[in-house]
């Protein structure tokens, strides 16, 4: 049984026993989502990004990320996952019935490319914060090529809501006081809530979540049977037993109980994010689509990853069982990383602001090497570790909404964390909007487990284990006998863990529910949460079921090649969105946006009263706060 179950049985018990499952179950979802414009010839887009899109300056919905071409279409955060993917559908719909001959390219790795010098770097018009930006991106093109730059991916936003932040600090208070033998009684400390009182409490019956035992349900995939036992009896015989280790997260969590709201809030959003890492290399294996990418993106680019690459045709390199190339060593990477010693720290939100706060204002040799201003022309904004914030790439960031020209670190500091950002989904080659149902009910399960497991702060050791299973399920996720690393250097089989995880997720998956509905004829169905751990379980038993296995199947079924298989994808995917209206009041909002979008980008433009070199030192210059 994995040690992380004991905090985790315990605490998911005590959420049901004080009646705050309904704020556990509610939280904000929402999604960001790359997409390549592309020719009708498969080349990526030389056009400018369309006016009918409105500003890309100021678009809330509606911009760009590293190219010109390449739009990034953004949700708002909703409470309702089927709302939050019906705003990205009309987004899609607004988008799609506006380009002129070109289409949105349905998957992470890029089209046909003709070399880095082609891609155009995104342009927002003549204000210096424009100006800045497509800056930035010049200096990400010398630093790591332009190539890197145009693959896709979706980010995965969710917040908890206040009234459960508020809950949640007193009852940690609470269970902390009590595994550190401070108000305990020698009862069971989660309290002695029964399996049919915490199934009441949740609505229904709540799911077994012990991996050691045998499997139930339909399924087995976290749905509950008849004879299922609620959160209470899953922590009979969790103890003390995880020692050293786990008294420390308990006094850490009575210490942050005792803090003010915003910083329980942040530290505890902390500890989510370093979970997510910890388990994060379930995302590409079960989710991942990029498992082979067309020769012209490699061509010219990481030479030495050509060599580890296999043919899959004549147009196409691979990894026979890779998962996600976009993760991997030919994806987002910060190439300096090792050499200046560069790594976020996640053990505090002030350790992760001064780790950022250190690799922004740090000069790097290799960077300065490039040049910063030559010959009157910048290059990059500085020569330092990472020219700003957002250049260091993370599979998961904490994060704060960030005011006009607020630097994310700012923004950290005065607000605390506000909501995390998952950035390891690859786009969904299958989905028309990139994105399928069964991965948000996932990922509700998912962060709400990462939420309540114990989260230590994370040693070296387990550092480079984090890492070195994030790059070996990328490149190697569907290889028999494919073995990780867990925290403590022990191995174990990737079908083990990658069964154990979901299993432990069942029981907060049925809380998430609400418990079981009514299915047909009466007989009980699991929710949408569960039902997708059960799907997520069959993929680790037949790892071909996974997207990655799908995508090459098909390629080699109907003789395709990369290029081939995305471009047919992407028409089929254009047809079926747009054969459906979109909402009317979302087109309207759009519309809308459309014209007041361009006018506050015309007003920003107006309002330069400083000049560029200014602007950008005082914007670089150290905060106040620093």
């Amino acid at each position: 049984m994995m040690m992380e179950l004991v905090g985790y049985r315990r605490r998911l018990a005590a959420i049901v026993e004080t009646g705050l499952s309904g704020p556990f179950r509610d939280g904000r979802v929402g999604l960001e989502k790359e997409a390549l414009r592309v020719s009708p010839a498969g080349t990526i887009s030389a056009k400018p990004h369309p006016l009918a899109f409105g500003s890309a300056l100021t678009h809330p919905y509606l911009t760009t990320d590293f190219s010109e071409a390449l739009l990034e279409l953004i949700t708002p955060p909703l409470a309702d996952e089927g709302e939050v993917l019906g705003f990205l559908d009309d987004l899609h719909r607004f988008v799609l019935a506006r380009l002129e001959g070109e289409i949105l390219w349905g998957a992470s790795m890029p089209c046909i490319l003709e070399g880095g010098e082609r891609i155009p770097l995104a342009r927002y018009g003549s204000s210096n914060a424009a100006r800045m930006k497509t800056l930035y991106r010049r200096g990400l093109g010398y630093r790591y090529g332009r190539t890197m730059q145009v693959i896709a991916g979706v980010h995965y936003n969710f917040s908890f809501s206040e009234d459960f932040w508020t809950g949640y600090q007193a009852l940690m208070g609470r269970l902390a006081r009590e595994a550190l033998g401070e108000t305990g009684t020698g009862k069971n400390q989660a309290g002695d809530l029964s399996a049919d009182q915490a199934g009441k409490q949740c609505g229904s019956p709540v799911a077994a979540a012990d991996p050691s035992g045998p499997n139930t349900g339909p399924g087995s995939g976290g749905s509950a049977g008849p004879h299922s036992a609620g959160p209470a009896v899953l922590l009979a015989g969790a103890t003390r037993s995880g020692g050293d280790r786990l008294m420390r997260e308990w006094a850490r969590l009575a210490e942050l109980a005792a803090a003010d709201a915003g910083h329980f809030r942040s530290e505890v959003y902390l500890g989510l994010v370093r979970n997510i890492q910890r388990y994060g290399w379930l995302v590409p294996y079960l989710f991942g689509a990029s498992p082979a990418v067309c020769k012209t993106f490699v061509e010219g680019f990481v030479q030495e990853a050509q060599s580890g690459l296999e043919p899959f045709d004549d147009h196409t390199f691979y990894y026979p069982h890779a998962t996600s190339l976009r993760l991997g060593d030919i994806g987002y990477q910060n190439r300096q990383e090792e050499g200046t010693g560069m790594k976020a720290n996640y053990d505090s939100l002030d350790a992760y602001v001064r780790s950022l706060s250190w690799a922004i204002s740090t000069p790097c040799p290799h960077y300065e090497a490039i040049g910063v201003k030559v010959d009157g022309d910048y290059r990059q904004l500085n020569a330092n570790v990472l020219q700003i914030e957002n250049e260091y790439y993370s599979s998961v960031r904490p994060k704060a909404v960030v005011d006009w020209l607020e630097k994310p670190t700012q923004a950290l500091r005065r607000k605390g964390v506000t909501y995390i950002e998952v950035r390891s989904f690859d786009v969904n080659a299958f989905a028309p909007n990139g994105v399928e149902p069964d991965q948000l009910h996932f990922m509700a399960a998912f962060v709400r487990f990462c939420l309540l497991a114990d989260s230590p702060p994370i040693q070296a050791r387990e550092r480079r284990a984090i890492d070195d299973n994030l790059l070996l399920v990328a490149h190697r996720g569907r290889e028999p006998g494919l073995c990780l690393e867990r925290w403590d250097g022990q191995a174990v089989a990737l079908r083990d863990w990658a069964l154990e995880v979901p299993e432990a997720m069942g029981a907060g998956a049925a809380l998430v529910d609400g418990g079981l509905a009514a299915g047909a004829g009466g007989h009980p169905s699991p929710g949408p949460c569960a039902a997708s751990l059960a799907r997520q379980r069959a993929k680790v038993l037949e790892p071909d079921l996974t997207p990655s296995a799908r995508m090459l199947a098909e390629m080699r079924e109907r003789g395709e090649s990369f290029f081939a298989l995305a471009q047919r994808l992407s028409q089929a995917h254009r047809r079926a969105l747009l054969s459906r209206p979109p909402d009317p009041e979302r087109q309207a909002l759009l519309e809308e946006l459309t014209g007041s979008s361009l006018l506050r980008q015309a007003q920003i433009e107006a309002a330069d009263d400083l000049d560029f070199d200014t602007f950008l030192a005082r914007y670089l210059g150290p905060s106040d706060s620093s």
